[in-house]
Order: C-alpha cells, then structure tokens, then sequence
C-alpha cells in the first residue's frame, strides 16, 4: 500500500501515510528534508538527495550523519553521536580508505589495480584479503593466516551457484526464475529445494531426507500458517501494522498478543492463560510489568496482581536507573544504578545494599569493577586489552591471568602468574584442535567438514566419538581408550590380509569400528569384547575381551 497526502502540519508541511504502517513521512519546506516519525516517537530523517542524516530513538537520544557534499554521489564522512563520540571516514580519490573510532583508528582499506577493495587491515595488523573473478564478483576472502575463510563461483545471472565456507564445507545453489524454485545442495549431499509464490514468498521447502515445510498466506505481514516436517500446523493473526496478534499450535491452543496505538505490547497471554500486561510512558518506554494479568474480553479490562510487579524508572538517556520488583512494602527488590555520558552503567547497587563501581577507557571498554565500604576501595578485577578489544589481562584478588590471540583473534596461550601456561591451536576453519594443559596434558578434537566436532581425546587417553547424519544431528557417542587403538593397530598388523588399508575410524550402532573396504570387513567393540565381521568371517566373529587381547598382543597400560 503506497503513502498517501493526509494533511497539512501546523508548519505548512506536507505528511504521508499508509493505514497499514505505524510510519507516517513529513517533508520539511524550510529546511528541505524528508522524515519518517514512527508512532512510537523515534525518527529518521533525510535530506533532499536522499542521503540518511539523523537517527532519533524514543528518548530523543540522535545519531547525525554528515556528508562530504550534498550530492547524490557525496560520500559519508563522519557518524556522530548526541554526546559527541564519533566515528570518521578517510577518503582518498573517492575510495574508502580509513575508518577512525573514538579510540582511533579501527581500519585500513586496500584497493587493486581495478580500483576493487583487496585488503582491510586493523589497527592491531590483522589482515583480511579478498579475490574477484573476471566479472569483478567476491569469490574469494582469506583471513590473516592464509587460509580461504569463503569462496564462491556465480552463474550467467550473477548469482551466487556454488559456495565454500572454511576448507571444506561447501553449498552449491541453482534457481529457476520461471517455475519460482531454487534448490540448495550441501556437502552431505542432502538437497533443499524451496517453491515461491507469485511475490516470491516462500510456499514449500522440501529435503532429500524426506521433510517438508508448508506455508501459506493472506498478508504481506507474515505466513498464515507453516506447517513442519511432522505435519504439525501453526497459524498466525496479524492486525493492520503487521504485528503478531494470535498464534495457534497444531493441538488448537492458542497465544494472544495486544499493542498500544506505538505497536507496544500491552498484553500477552500464553496457552495456558497466563497473561502479562506492560505499562509504557510516554516515551514508549517500559514502566511496569505485571506477571500475573488476566484480560477480560467482555470489558476490555486488564486485572493485575501488584505483588507481581516490576517497576522500571529512566534517566532522560533511556537508561535504566531504577527497577523495582515487588508491589508490597516490605516485600519489594531494589536495584539501582548510574551511567556516564556514553551510556555505560558506573554503579550497580544490588537488592542487598552492595554497591559495585565501575570504570571504562576511551574505548568504553570495561578495565576496572571494585567495591567501597565505608572508606575502603577493594577492586575485584580490572582489565588490560589489545588494540582489537581481546582481554589480555585479568588482575583478580586471587591472580593475574594473561593471554595472547593469533592473528585470526584465536586464544592461543592463557598464562597465571605462578607461570603455568595452557595453550590452544586451531585448524584452518578456526575450530579448535588442540589444548595443551599446565601439566602437559594435551586434549585434541577432531571435525567433519560442517564443524561438528567427532573426536574428542582427553590427556588421560580416552577418546570420545561422536556421529552424525546428514542433517548434522548427532546419532550416537562411544567413549573408548587409545589401549583399543593400540591393540586394533597391532590386529592389523598380524592380519594384513583381513584389515587392510583401513578406513577412517567410525561409530555404527554403538560399535567403535574399523571398516575396510578393500575386502568388505570390520573391527569393532563392544561390552568390552572384540569382534570381526565382513566377507571374510562366518557371521559376527568373537575374538575375545579386551584384557585378553591385551595382554596377548602386549598392549601397555
């Protein structure tokens, strides 16, 4: 529904409206600018080009944006809040080529020869490269160590057909504009293809597993219904601004929803008729909350408990200063607090009186909480960082506990100050590979192409095994002991014949297994036996308990 002339305002400025929209649009003679006012009260304005110049939210609190020129091509310069904080933009010959933050400067840019940006590096030196192909598409972003975080290659209409995340995992998609259908294929090979409305809306989304997804509509706001893989159906009520007014689960119970003309929510009431009702000031801001609410449809009257109340005060910020739990003298929890001028909390005192004080940097950046009682100042811990906001120091009244990061922001080393040191390596998505304890004791984890962790080895030499399926759900676990692998590594060994070039190690039914394909066999585990099956064996061959096999082959404790 498009905005429609609804009037003059007192200053001879025409407003728009759409009945379907808690957004009216004013224009501004005198000072030439567009602005859409949100019943709530926050506002948003633009200038004649259309360029974005103020954020106001419900407390009159403002972002400003300025602008090189006043043409349509300028380029953002500096974003600026009320209090004078401030975020600048660096060109040179049009490009973007510094970002500067309150606490200097958070970024670098690099171009190619083609004027594409190449290279973005931080003020700490870490580095993110990005790759065209010839078309000047992103098909590629390398992070700081060298490894491809994504790539991607692109059909004839520019889209995105094929994409990698990390080193392994990858989706490749295709669409079909005419019969409004994509389809999505990842790297367990389970397909989803997705069917459209007539306003591209989804319809249907239906996997090779077998499930299937349904909606339906009658608004623009949201599905009428979705309908889940269980054939389970839940609808959905809207009112004209598009919020949520009803929700009906697949057994027919229901949830309502009621708003104030600022699309606040007023009241809920859950299936089970447990209703909430919420007071707003005029600010749109929330005063009080009543757990224990009942709607009566006949009177359009809400009934509350005051014993179950929670009371909300502001500073003229928007910040919580006061909240108030408890309608009954006597019976009420207090807590308080303080902010300075960017917004963050200097003092929290809690329901029991205590008091907690804290301090930031330039940056906002936590670095000290202490307590005050009567004349004596105790910190309780303070914070050192890097350039790129990591802790790298924790001074408690118990210790100091340092740490240093990778060039991807990795936790590599986390030392106290009696010098015992714990490290951490990672692989090239990332994840993490490898802990190496203060005692030397090295725990180890292993990962299927999709991040899902498959092997965990603990330093006291169990291993535990997880699986999947190819909708990533885990199936199943089997802690084991390194001695089973040192005794299946030896079977192997003797008979060359039967395990031959094995397989990655697997679960199957609760069996650590071994599979090799060559000749069709296993070697599994189970309640502390040893078994082989496959071609070459007459059923599920026993070849005896673990102790015996141990000690037969000399496997060491």
């Amino acid at each position: 529904m498009p905005y429609t002339l609804a009037g003059i305002s007192s200053n001879n400025n025409p407003f728009y409206t759409n009945k379907d929209s808690p957004v009216h649009l004013l224009y501004s003679v005198e000072e030439d600018r567009y602005i859409l006012n949100h019943n709530n009260g926050s506002q948003v304005s633009f200038n004649k080009k259309g360029k974005l110049t103020a954020v106001t939210d419900i407390n009159k609190v403002s972002l400003s944006y300025y602008y090189n020129n006043e043409n349509v091509d300028a380029h953002l310069i500096k974003i600026q809040h009320q209090n004078k904080r401030k975020i600048e933009l660096v060109y040179e010959n049009g490009q973007l080529e510094q970002v500067k933050g309150p606490g200097g400067s958070l970024a670098d840019y690099s171009y190619n020869s083609e004027n594409m940006l190449s290279k973005i590096t931080s003020d700490c030196g870490r580095v993110v490269s990005l790759g065209y192909d010839s078309e000047k598409r992103l098909n590629k972003i390398i992070n700081g160590r060298g490894d491809t975080v994504f790539s991607a290659n692109y059909d004839d209409y520019n889209r995105a057909s094929k994409q990698s995340y990390g080193a392994k995992a990858q989706t490749q998609n295709k669409f079909d504009l005419e019969s409004r259908m994509g389809n999505s294929t990842d790297s367990n090979g389970v397909t989803i293809k997705r069917f459209y409305d007539d306003e591209y809306r989804l319809l249907t989304s239906k996997d090779s597993e077998g499930r299937q997804y349904d909606l339906t509509w009658n608004t623009s706001h949201g599905p009428a219904s979705v309908t889940d893989p269980m054939r389970k159906t839940t609808s959905y009520q809207y009112d004209r601004l598009g919020n949520v007014t009803k929700v009906t689960d697949a057994q027919e119970k229901s949830s309502q929803y009621r708003y104030n003309n600022a699309s606040n929510l007023i009241y809920s009431e859950n299936s089970q008729g447990q209703g909430t009702y919420a007071k707003y000031d005029k600010l749109n801001r929330l005063i009080a909350l009543y757990s224990n609410a009942k709607l009566n449809t006949e009177t359009d009257k809400v009934a509350v408990d005051s014993d179950f109340v929670t009371h909300y005060e502001y500073d003229a910020q928007g910040n919580v200063l006061k909240v108030q739990q408890g309608g009954v003298a006597g019976n009420q929890q207090t807590q308080t607090a303080t902010y300075d001028s960017n917004g963050m909390p200097t003092s929290i005192t809690s329901p029991t009186g205590i008091t907690q004080s804290l301090e930031y940097d330039e940056r906002s950046r936590l670095i000290r909480r202490y307590e005050t009682t009567e004349t004596i100042e105790t910190t309780l811990v303070s914070y050192k960082y890097d350039k790129s906001d990591h802790v790298i120091k924790v001074t408690t009244p118990a210790g100091i506990i340092n740490y240093e990061y990778d060039e991807n922001g990795n936790l590599i080393s986390q030392t106290d100050d009696r010098l015992h040191v714990t490290g951490y390596t990672y692989n090239a998505d990332n994840l993490l590979q490898e802990v190496t304890d203060a005692e030397g004791g090295t725990t180890q984890y292993s990962y299927d192409i999709h991040g899902n962790i498959t092997k965990i080895t603990l330093p006291n030499g169990l291993i535990r095994n997880i699986g999947y399926d190819k909708l990533d759900r885990q199936t199943n676990e089997l802690w084991v002991d390194t001695r089973v692998d040192s005794l299946f590594n030896a079977i192997e060994e003797k008979y060359p014949t039967y395990f031959p070039n094995r397989q990655e190690s697997s679960i199957n039914k609760n069996y650590y297994l071994r599979y090799y394909p060559e000749t069709g066999n296993y070697m599994g585990t189970k309640d502390g036996r040893v078994y082989g099956y496959g071609n070459d064996f007459n059923g599920l061959h026993d070849a005896g308990t673990l102790e015996e096999l141990y000690k037969e082959y000399e496997i060491p404790e």
